[in-house]
């Protein structure tokens, strides 16, 4: 006889206040946002069973809803995630950080800190995240030297966060990263080559997180997070330097991720420098200057797909059908 699985009732759970239940519900993809609203509604008593779940070692498909559920307790949650936070392994930690920078509750601004201070990689990003939530610019100046960390995720968080802070005066330092991330995509990645680029930019060749930024898929991923800062703040320049990473970007992973950048930005100046991208010898950025030009939409970007679809590959001609039809 084969095993008969049965969905949950979610608002049977919420009824008779079964958090144990709702955390299993949570499985269900169809029923989780449901189940996050049941858990999150019934507070303090079921904090348990979810910090049961978030201090797992381990990753789960609902990881994101769980912290949101959490949060939704408020400020009783604190002092157990605090908990989790000190003593708990690290998939554990950065869950409870999340949580702690939904709630947002400044008793855990000191502990949140202490942790930032005292820990590395993953965990450390994390808790500047929750402490940008919590304490807003008051730290800002920690937020700013994070840009020089030698941990890529923790520069790409503060990178992100002084975004989010809306304060002018990230701006020169967001622009001397992303002038640093665009002179490292060289051709000759020789330890030559790259110190004259450093020397260039002030940084020592022994930088630890000069490595890193070597990596095609890193200096993507830093520049789309640093324009998309920029742009936030209102910078100028933010425009200009994805147009020049498409342009002439040597990586096809940074020009890559310049047009799916430009399709977030929008307007006249992207959509004319997106319909260059179909000349780009890499598919993928076409493929992403295509469906670029139908995330901004409009007459101009339609005009130019339906220009460039008798000259393009067939692929990319069923690309642009498929964009046509999106932005009809």
């Amino acid at each position: 006889m084969g095993f008969l699985w049965f969905k949950p009732d979610v608002e049977k759970l919420r009824r008779k206040r079964d958090a144990w239940g709702l955390v299993k519900a949570l499985w269900e993809e169809d029923l989780r946002d449901e189940a996050t609203v049941a858990l999150g509604s019934l507070g303090e008593p079921a904090l348990p069973a979810m910090l049961a779940r978030l201090a797992e070692d381990t990753s789960f498909p609902f990881d994101e809803e769980l912290v949101k559920a959490t949060a939704m307790v408020g400020p009783p949650a604190v002092g157990p995630l605090l908990a989790l936070v000190e003593r708990g392994p690290d998939p554990g930690r950065r869950r409870a950080l999340r949580a702690l920078g939904l709630v947002g509750d400044r008793t855990a601004l000191a502990p949140v800190l202490v942790t930032y201070l005292g820990a590395t990689q993953l965990v450390k990003a994390t808790a500047l995240k929750a402490l940008v939530q919590i304490a807003g610019s008051e730290h800002f100046e920690i937020v700013l030297k994070a840009l020089t960390d030698p941990d890529g995720a923790v520069r790409q968080q503060a990178a992100e966060s002084l975004g989010d802070l809306g304060d002018p005066r990230a701006s020169p330092s967001l622009k001397s990263l992303w002038l640093l991330v665009r002179a490292l995509d060289i051709e000759t990645a020789d330890d030559e080559s790259i110190a004259g680029v450093l020397g260039r930019h002030g940084r020592q060749p022994e930088d630890p997180g000069v490595r890193l930024m070597l990596l095609a898929w890193h200096r993507g991923e830093m520049m789309m997070t640093l324009s998309g800062s920029l742009a936030k703040l209102g910078d100028a320049d933010a425009n200009g330097f994805l147009l020049d990473a498409l342009k002439s970007g040597k990586s096809p992973l940074l020009r890559r991720d310049a047009a799916i950048q430009l399709g977030r930005v929008g307007g006249p100046t992207a959509v004319a420098a997106l319909a260059g991208a179909f000349g780009d010898p890499e598919a993928d950025v076409r493929v992403r200057a295509i469906a670029a030009l139908a995330e901004i939409g409009g007459s101009e970007a339609r005009r130019i797909l339906v220009k460039m679809k008798p000259t393009a590959t067939l692929e990319d001609q069923k690309r642009i059908e498929k964009a046509l039809k999106t932005n009809a």
